[in-house]
């Protein structure tokens, strides 16, 4: 599952593999901000999946 996890964010997120973090998981300023490993950690695969998922789940209450 995680190969998979993995070639999926390869594919969709990006070379960098920051797109998606900077889209739905950072605050707008922080999006902008060019050099993340300056700013925090990147999230590594399942970090990010179990963000993304969380929310996912928190979209799905709201809507």
């Amino acid at each position: 599952m995680g190969t998979l996890r993995n070639y999926i964010r390869i594919i969709g997120d990006g070379p960098d593999e920051d797109q998606w973090e900077r889209q739905y998981l950072m605050a707008k300023s922080d999006a902008k901000i060019m050099l993340l490993s300056n700013t925090h950690k990147a999230y590594d695969d399942d970090e990010l999946a179990t963000r993304l998922l969380g929310l996912n789940k928190f979209n799905q209450t709201q809507g």
